[in-house]
This record gives C-alpha cells, sequence and structure tokens, in this order.
C-alpha cells in the first residue's frame, strides 16, 4: 500500500493478476457447471430422440398396414406398373385413372421402354412432345 499511496495513480501488478486469476477461475467454474449439465441433460436427450424415432415409425407402419387399396379395386402390383413406367426419362408429365390416362413424352423411342403390361391405344402428336393414351393391359399380367 505504501506504493500506491506514493503513486496515486497506479494500480500494482499484483493486484491486476489476483483480479484475473479470480476472473479465470470464475470462467472455469461455469465451464465445469455446463459441462455437468450437459453430461446430466445428454442420457436424457438421447433417450427422447430415440423415443420420438419409435413413435415416428410405428405411427408410419401402422399407417401402411390400416391403408388397403385393394378396398378401391386397384391393386398395388397396378400401381407399382404405373410407377415405374410414369419415372422414366423422356415422360414429360402423366395424369392416370384407375385403369388408362395419357402420358406426354417428348421422344417417340420412349416406346420401347413402356413395360408390356401398359397397353397403349392412341399416339397423338403435339408440336415436340408426343401424347400417349394407355390402359393397362390385364392379359399380360
Amino acid at each position: 500500500m505504501k506504493k500506491y499511496i506514493k503513486n496515486k495513480n497506479f494500480i500494482p501488478k499484483k493486484f491486476y493478476n489476483i483480479q484475473f486469476k479470480k476472473e479465470i477461475n470464475n470462467i472455469k467454474r461455469i465451464e465445469f457447471l455446463f459441462l455437468i449439465l450437459n453430461l446430466i441433460l445428454l442420457p436424457i436427450t438421447l433417450k427422447n430422440i430415440y423415443d420420438y424415432r419409435e413413435n415416428k415409425y410405428r405411427s408410419i407402419n401402422y399407417i401402411n398396414n390400416e391403408y388397403k387399396v385393394e378396398e378401391m379395386g386397384i391393386n398395388f402390383n397396378d400401381i407399382v406398373c404405373w410407377i415405374n413406367n410414369i419415372f422414366l426419362d423422356e415422360v414429360e408429365n402423366a395424369s392416370i385413372d384407375k385403369n388408362g390416362g395419357e402420358i406426354k413424352i417428348n421422344n417417340i423411342n420412349a416406346l420401347k421402354k413402356i413395360n408390356d403390361s401398359i397397353n397403349i391405344k392412341n399416339i397423338n402428336n403435339d408440336n415436340v412432345n408426343y401424347i400417349l393414351g394407355v390402359e393397362l393391359n390385364n392379359e399380360k399380367r
């Protein structure tokens, strides 16, 4: 203190060091508390995530099991056949009803890629694209 009184506006370096160490200790305590808190909450969080996923999968399976396509007179294999033929690169758009509809293609060579289980009723030229009238061929299934 004698030095401090002697030099009134001077704070000793020791004082700064002590304050700095106290501040570092406080920060370390806070970091340690957050670490402990995270370690406590981690298992709870993981359990909640696991439960959420389980419930999500159960609800999806429940919906798939409850919904029956057969009730509407549409066979599941027919739907798969339509989907496989619609998702070709040459198909621009498609509108399908129960057993028939229209498919718009951009290349006439796409007719070779269309499955045999789909019967092509008619072909119309629409400038650049071709519009196919299609229906399911029930004899070849």
